[in-house]
């Protein structure tokens, strides 16, 4: 009889104990959710005190929750604090603790390794080195002719320049030479006029961000899915159809692409009483 129970007692232990660890980690999990709302809602003060709370609930309880606490904090640093490097320092351990913590690399792995790649471009401590460029902290040199209204490249690039942005210019074909620059490793080129890119685009090996956007293209060469290193491609506002940007995220499972919305419309195939469902791109 004491024997039971002695087991009746363990087992109530330990389901309090289970309990309290569920109830615990819920509760965490409801302050997180409640500082991301109050960061949308752009009340800082408020998203902090509860995003802590929720940090030091999860922390150690969840992998998965402590890797969203990661995240939502990153972005508070880098939303209301201005804080990039403490962001980025945030952010890169969310992403390590996603991949221990889940199987898949898209959903919050994937945006994560795309905000980063891309706060790396934006987010520099800057140096002047002129007035065009600036050297980040370690020591690459980022080139800034945005909005210069050039037609060609300048002839004064540094040839191991791994940061540029060329972007609303008057450029109406890719840059002549910019090909030479193989240490680019971020490209802006978006707000131009440039109708196509070429296909050994592929030479530019150590691309991690290639921002196309609106621009005049309607194909994308085959080369571009050579760029092993590709971690972002931003296409939006081009005219490219959804065939083409199907097969680029089949070809690129691990690049973060970037397009427009596509509706599918049914539309009338040659014979009558035929249908065809056909992607199109939506314009606002």
């Amino acid at each position: 009889m004491k024997k039971i129970i002695t087991y009746i007692f363990i087992f109530f232990i330990a389901t309090g104990f289970i309990y309290s660890q569920v109830s615990g980690l819920e509760l965490g999990m409801r302050y997180l959710k409640l500082g991301n709302t109050y960061m949308k809602a752009e009340n800082y003060e408020l998203a902090l005190s509860n995003l802590k709370k929720g940090f030091e609930i999860v922390r150690g309880k969840s992998k998965y929750w402590e890797a969203v606490a990661y995240e939502y904090l990153g972005y508070y640093y880098l939303e209301a604090d201005n804080n990039t490097a403490k962001a980025i320092e945030y952010l890169n351990i969310a992403q390590l603790l996603y991949s221990e913590s889940i199987g898949q690399y898209d959903g919050s792995p994937m945006a994560l390794r795309a905000i980063l790649d891309m706060l790396q471009f934006k987010g520099y401590s800057p140096e002047p080195i002129g007035n065009t460029g600036v050297r980040n902290r370690n020591n690459s040199t980022i080139l800034n002719y945005q909005h210069r209204k050039l037609r060609e490249l300048p002839s004064d690039i540094p040839i191991n320049v791994e940061n540029m942005s060329l972007a609303e210019n008057k450029f109406r074909e890719f840059p002549n030479g910019l090909l030479n620059f193989k240490n680019l490793e971020y490209l802006t080129l978006e707000n131009n006029k440039i109708k196509s890119i070429p296909n050994n685009i592929s030479e530019l090996k150590n691309l991690k961000y290639l921002n196309l956007s609106n621009n005049n293209l309607k194909e994308v060469p085959n080369g571009i899915a050579e760029l092993q290193n590709l971690k972002v491609l931003e296409l939006t506002g081009n005219k490219i159809p959804f065939e083409v940007i199907s097969n680029l995220i089949r070809v690129m499972p691990n690049t973060n692409i970037l397009f427009d919305e596509y509706i599918l419309k049914p539309m009338k195939g040659p014979d009558e009483g035929e249908s065809i469902e056909v992607y199109e791109e939506i314009v606002e």
